[in-house]
């Protein structure tokens, strides 16, 4: 510090050109551009005996190492993780790393790692409290002199580091002595030297002015002089979007699914390109705004919808790999289909909320159809299901210890805050909850650390990772599961496009709120639909709501407005394989229409369900008999099992042949002249003979 008169004194290019020296032993002249008298006159070079080189003068050489330490690491310009570790790998030894670590933690990931995560923290510095700490970081780190035994080094220290927290960034090392009256240079000097030793201070070169400035980490003094978040106020979006992505989604996957055969791969039940194509013509529009948000990309929308779909048993594997492997849609799946948009929508909120699983388990689980709790959500048979399950709560973190806690109801707090159809901006709405409502925070003040069980470790948090932590909670249950579950409504607000959000009824039901909500085209109060007599349907108006109702039976032509539906035979008639009528298709037609329906449109709506009839494919056995005569012996023989299809033919009950029943008619002398069941089972050993 008492040499920073002199390097003051220096010009840019000098000080730039002294950093840059290569040897301590002698550098040539010309390797400094011409600086070497100014570096010798400063008192930081001498000349060599030959008068052609300069070498760094050995009073200097602490000064030189500490100079030039300095602009190794841009800490105050780009404090990120690889500047921390080169540093700390710069100036501790392994040994003083783990000594500096502490001890009480329990990690998947090294010491090292933990220690670059505590010391870029506000409670970091607080540790300087700690009389045990001092005396074990002196005893076995090896840091040579110590420091911190010595008398008023410690309390000089916890000034210094104290009077930097009110510091709103680096210092200049030349003005600490003037910021620092109060201790002498000795007294100065060993604190700051125990202050970078213990890395509560972290020195570095302005790279501006190449002017060695010293300074707490950037993090930690970002938090102690960040303003206090905002109460979320009322906004007024310019643009707005509600929609239950995620149903629409599924509805169309599963239409999909009943109407032709969706391929999927073998390795990871994803479906093929071509039929993820097929799909994403007929997933309901979203604007570029929202199409931009996680999770909200065509192929991101239809892989989220296969893993519930799979998850509540809407829709199955069937058929052989490398074959026919493909997705089809269960019994259940069909049962949904039928369903209004309310009540699709109400049968995924109570599946996905535990608690109303239960309660509906309880209430009706000995009707057809009852829904079972959450531990029977995944009960197909596929093998990758298991790991692509869907949670009510994305992430999979946990708080270890007997606590009385539950996620679930803590994140409904929270959004319970969203009163009414107000929108607020999401982000005051985040940083409003994670720092100044955080109930994690509240629980590391009950007497014990908070410890959290993320994956395979246990980690306990900072006051900083614990409000990111919350904050990622927050937005990530907003995002991927209320937004696409129709929970949230979204909206953009000024030239930036700021996202913001308003709680929708369906959120509420989510969270257990409220009882009941309203959902679906009858409920949105405009009418933004005109059926044309050419079976054209156009939408004056987006509307997602009516665009999810209306594909469900309709050609896709456009998207957002304009024709973007239009009314065929075939729509109709795939509409019906799923379980649709023709009043339910009629229905969502007038509810959507500003005018009427067209007559001829109603008329032939109808008709086309009319055609339509169900049959049953099953398989049989026919003996084909010479006369009437032996077909009578067989249809004695047979009982029951025995159907005469004409005087001749006689249908046997069952794709199998009975053996015991063509033993029986062998005894009667009635042969089976191609060949005898008894030699069947030989016939299927030989694969290269042909079975009869």
């Amino acid at each position: 510090m008492a040499r920073l008169t002199e390097w003051d004194r220096l010009s840019l290019p000098a000080r730039k050109a002294f950093t840059e020296l290569k040897s301590d032993r002698g550098s040539e002249m010309p390797d400094l551009d011409g600086y070497a008298p100014d570096l010798v006159a400063a008192g930081f070079l001498s000349y060599c005996a030959d008068g052609r080189r300069v070498k760094l003068c050995n009073e200097c050489y602490p000064f030189a190492g500490a100079i030039r330490a300095m602009t190794r690491h841009d800490i105050f310009g780009s404090p990120g993780d690889d500047t921390f570790y080169a540093y700390l790998h710069d100036h501790l030894t392994a040994r003083q790393r783990t000594v500096l670590t502490p001890h009480s933690h329990r990690y998947a990931y090294g010491d090292e790692t933990y220690l670059m995560r505590q010391t870029r923290t506000a409670a970091w510095l607080d540790r300087l409290q700690t009389a045990e700490d001092c005396i074990r970081w002196e005893q076995g780190g090896n840091f040579g002199e110590p420091l911190l035994n010595q008398p008023g080094v410690s309390e000089a220290v916890r000034q210094v580091v104290g009077q930097f927290k009110t510091f709103d960034g680096p210092v200049a090392l030349r003005d600490l002595p003037d910021r620092f009256g109060a201790l002498s240079a000795e007294q100065l000097g060993k604190a700051i030297r125990a202050g970078v030793r213990y890395l509560f201070l972290f020195p570095a070169m302005r790279r501006d002015d190449m002017t060695p400035v010293i300074g707490l980490w950037p993090a930690i003094t970002q938090r102690l002089h960040r303003p206090q978040p905002k109460q979320p106020k009322r906004v007024e979006p310019d643009e707005t979007y509600h929609s239950a992505l995620l149903m629409d989604d599924m509805t169309s996957v599963l239409v999909a699914a009943t109407t032709r055969s969706l391929r999927i791969r073998a390795n990871d039940g994803a479906l093929f390109a071509k039929a993820q194509k097929e799909i994403m013509s007929s997933l309901v529009s979203v604007p570029d705004w929202i199409g931009q948000l996680d999770g909200c990309s065509p192929p991101q929308r239809i892989d989220r919808a296969l893993r519930l779909l799979r998850m509540l048993d809407y829709a199955r594997t069937a058929g052989r790999e490398g074959a026919d492997l493909s997705l089809r849609t269960t019994d259940r799946g069909v049962d949904w289909l039928a369903k209004t948009a309310k009540n699709r929508l109400m049968a995924i909120l109570d599946r996905l909320n535990p608690d109303k699983a239960r309660a509906r388990t309880k209430t009706s689980s000995s009707k057809a159809g009852a829904f079972g709790p959450a531990r029977e959500f995944i009960d197909t048979d596929d093998w990758y299901d298991s790991s692509c399950s869907f949670r009510l709560i994305p992430s999979t973190i946990e708080i270890v210890g007997n606590r009385d806690w539950s996620f679930l109801a803590a994140l409904a707090r929270a959004f319970e805050t969203l009163r009414g159809d107000d929108f607020v901006l999401f982000e005051e709405f985040l940083s409003w909850h994670s720092q100044q409502f955080n109930p994690l925070l509240r629980l590391r003040t009950d007497g014990r650390p908070l410890e959290l069980s993320i994956g395979w470790s246990r980690h306990v948090p900072s006051e900083e990772e614990t409000e990111a932590i919350w904050r990622h909670l927050l937005a990530e249950f907003a995002l991927t599961r209320l937004f696409p579950l129709g929970g949230l409504r979204m909206g953009a607000v000024g030239r930036h496009r700021e996202r913001c959000i308003a709680l929708t009824d369906a959120g509420r039901y989510l969270l257990g709120l409220v009882e009941d909500f309203d959902y679906g085209p009858e409920h949105d109060g405009d009418n933004p639909v005109l059926v044309q007599p050419n079976f054209d349907v156009v939408f004056t108006f987006p509307s997602p709501q009516a665009e999810a109702s209306i594909g469900r039976f309709a050609q896709r032509m456009g998207q957002r407005v304009g024709t973007l539906f239009k009314i065929t035979k075939s729509s109709i008639l795939a509409a019906a394989c799923t379980g649709m009528t023709s009043q339910q298709v009629l229905d969502t037609l007038r509810r959507s229409s500003a005018k009427e329906v067209p007559s001829n449109v109603e008329r032939e709506i109808q008709g086309w369900f009319d055609q339509c009839r169900r049959v049953t494919v099953r398989r049989a056995i026919l003996v084909d008999c010479p006369d009437a005569h032996t077909a009578a012996r067989v249809l004695a023989a047979g009982g029951k099992k025995a159907t005469a299809i004409t005087e001749t033919v006689i249908e046997l009950a069952g794709s199998k042949l009975d053996a015991a029943l063509f033993r029986k008619l062998d005894a009667m002398g009635i042969f089976n002249s191609q060949s005898k069941p008894s030699a069947e089972k030989s016939r299927k050993k030989d694969p290269r003979r042909r079975r009869w």
